[in-house]
């Protein structure tokens, strides 16, 4: 399992019953490096900035040598989930405390 304690890529916790505030990812730089067509973009979730979101900009991406996420199960984005994710995250104006 990713993105949560002990998994691979453990620095942050996308577990469903994490709080937000505990998940480690807002204004956080990501470890995982940069995504091809993304330059620059390197924190896991600018509140009110999808486009910034290294989370929104994998999961709106089809190919995993690009920076696809999840890797597994589909190499076709969901415009839906992105679009949902997206508006969560432009509904968040900042970190939570």
């Amino acid at each position: 399992f990713c993105h949560r304690p002990g998994g691979n890529f453990a620095n942050f916790d996308f577990r469903y019953d994490t709080a937000f505030k505990d998940m480690q990812i807002c204004n956080v730089e990501t470890t995982k490096g940069d995504i091809p067509n993304a330059p620059g973009k390197t924190k896991i979730f600018v509140p009110g900035k999808e486009t910034d979101s290294v989370l929104w900009l994998r999961t709106n991406e089809a190919d995993p040598e690009k920076g696809r996420m999840p890797q597994v199960a589909s190499f076709v984005v969901d415009h839906d989930a992105t679009t949902l994710l997206g508006d969560w995250i432009k509904s968040v104006p900042s970190c939570p405390q």
